[in-house]
């Protein structure tokens, strides 16, 4: 940076400093010379003024902290921070009340050790054990998943903490950490069988929230719950809503372990924000399970998390840091090795994603907002009508009409190793019911060409569609060689209560190893939908899943909830 020669102004921009012991404010606007003025002139060329900036750092100069994604609030400046670490993280700039005696440095730190420990010689837990002193014993076939990991040696003859990375790795599964990087004491002694080593393959997540001036306004962590076997826990991403400061995190967590099973259940705990200390509470304000029982019927019979199970989650915050609701995607019924990853989440005008428009044909216009690229009709879905049940004019008592839709026609058929039969009821098909609602059916060829009408109701048992206005008499009935399109107005759901507009996006991986291998009955499920789209008379929700059904089967996809979380649909991405 090259600053130029001539001073800043005179009068600071800030009316205060701390004085020289660091013990209490002192006015000194009228004293103090401003070298923000000089730093801006240094960074001016490109156009681009410096304004502010902090570190989110690890107080042990060994420990990895990383930042793996920031969102700013377009209406108030403030910017949300997320990331890994491994160890104690504090944020520390060159902001005026950036010191901790006056409260601007704010620390959180992982509730339970993020390493593995053993002694040379030893097993570790699970399958881990120091062979001699730079060797460290994995599972070959997931080797590469533990490359960059930190590793430290300490000599109990010297007292030396020797840190280093892994590296390279054999056929054997030996991984070598060379180059200490940083240590205390010497490095280059034996090795010998009564020394100690720690394997940093857990981690934890942090959520930083900054003014538009820089200022720490609250620091955060999502953390993993077991004692001693280093679960692994990443946030990804982070989206905010604008309207509310509500924002949104994705990522995922395991047990750490690739191809090794440690035999306990990997948890997260998540924390609320302490208004006081500004960072996050002592005692976790929930946790969440992998697998856990949820409200939609696909809690599993086991998991493997030896198979490398690993479970992505969402979490929603309000602007001042307090929980107020999560998901899961997981496996479903069997599927006991699917893998999560890669998580992204985006916001768009989440707060209106879950408002439904109720509207009937009597009802005034749709609340949808006219825009130049949302009011083009799209096709829904088309067909052949069905002969039976024969279409009906309607008429009398009777103030609609009726056609009967293709085979093709949406029902929903739970698929096998599922129980989604509502409470009291027969069967799933009428989770259904109303999916065509509000939409236009035209009949494109046949009898009764020509006609466009109001789906007002669908019952998906039958497939019958009841239309508004009326059919143009006995003769232009649509019958067996009459075609059709339903369309209507892009919306995030093809029910008659569509959305206005919005939603939380998410996309990522899918990974399965052993979707053949258990009999193709392996699912992976996002959610359940918001409760307007189940049946009156049941308690249960209605999962949005997927099956797969070949070993190592991997997919790309996007999914879309609304502000409680609830999921709408899902899009997969695979060759």
């Amino acid at each position: 940076v090259t600053v130029e020669a001539q001073p800043g102004p005179k009068e600071s921009p800030f009316a205060v400093r701390s004085n020289s012991d660091g013990t209490a404010l002192i006015d000194s606007s009228t004293s103090a010379v401003s070298c923000i003025s000089e730093q801006n002139r240094g960074f001016q060329y490109g156009a681009h003024d410096f304004v502010w900036g902090v570190h989110i750092k690890a107080r042990d100069e060994r420990m990895d902290v990383k930042i793996t994604d920031v969102a700013v609030d377009r209406n108030t400046g403030d910017s949300y921070v997320v990331g890994t670490m491994v160890g104690t993280i504090y944020l520390q700039g060159k902001h005026i009340h950036m010191s901790k005696d006056f409260g601007g440095e704010l620390e959180v730190a992982p509730a339970q050790n993020t390493y593995i420990s053993g002694t040379s010689g030893t097993a570790a837990p699970t399958n881990t054990a120091i062979d001699d002193n730079t060797l460290l014993k994995v599972a070959s076939t997931y080797a590469n998943e533990y490359y960059g990991k930190l590793v430290e040696l300490t000599y109990t003859s010297t007292g030396a903490i020797c840190s280093s990375r892994a590296t390279t790795v054999t056929s054997a599964g030996v991984l070598s950490v060379e180059g200490f990087a940083r240590s205390t004491g010497t490095c280059d002694a034996t090795f010998a069988n009564t020394d100690t080593y720690k394997v940093y393959k857990g981690s934890a997540g942090f959520i930083a929230k900054f003014s538009k001036d820089g200022r720490p306004v609250w620091l955060n962590k999502l953390d993993t719950a077991h004692a001693s076997n280093a679960h692994e826990l990443v946030i990804s991403s982070v989206a905010v809503d604008s309207t509310s400061g509500h924002h949104y995190l994705a990522g995922h967590f395991s047990d750490g372990w690739k191809g090794a099973d440690d035999t306990t259940t990997p948890m997260l705990n998540y924390y609320n924000v302490d208004a006081t200390t500004r960072v996050a509470g002592g005692t976790a304000a929930g946790t969440v399970v992998v697998q856990a029982a949820d409200n939609y019927g696909q809690t599993p019979a086991s998991v493997n998390v030896a198979a490398a199970y690993q479970e992505g989650f969402i979490l929603k915050y309000s602007s001042a840091g307090q929980y107020v609701a999560r998901e899961a995607i997981k496996g479903g019924k069997l599927a006991d090795s699917t893998h999560v990853s890669n998580l992204i989440v985006r916001a768009f005008h989440p707060s209106t994603s879950a408002t439904l428009n109720t509207q009937t044909i009597s009802d005034a216009p749709s609340p949808t907002v006219k825009t130049s690229t949302t009011q083009l009709d799209v096709e829904y879905d088309f067909g052949m009508v069905a002969a039976s049940p024969a279409a009906t004019v309607g008429g009398g008592t009777e103030s609609r009409s009726s056609v009967t839709l293709a085979p093709t026609a949406a029902v929903y058929y739970p698929p096998s190793g599922q129980v989604l039969t509502n409470y009291a009821e027969t069967g799933a098909t009428e989770a259904m019911d109303d999916w065509y609602n509000g939409l236009k059916i035209t009949i494109t060829c046949g009898k009764g060409m020509g006609q466009t009408r109001t789906i007002v109701d669908y019952v998906a048992a039958t497939r019958v569609a009841y239309v508004q206005p009326h059919w143009d008499g006995d003769t232009m009935l649509p019958d067996a060689t009459s075609c059709y399109t339903i369309t209507g107005k892009p919306s995030s759901h093809s029910d008659g209560r569509h959305l206005i507009s919005g939603g939380i996006y998410v996309t990522g991986n899918i990974w399965d190893p052993r979707a053949a291998t258990n009999a193709g009955n392996e699912y992976v499920c996002f959610g359940e939908m918001a409760d307007a789209y189940r049946d009156t008379s049941s308690s249960a929700g209605i999962p949005v899943c997927a099956k797969m059904t070949i070993d190592d089967e991997e997919v790309n996809f996007v999914a879309q909830y609304d502000l409680n979380l609830r999921a709408y649909w899902v899009r997969f991405i695979y060759d």
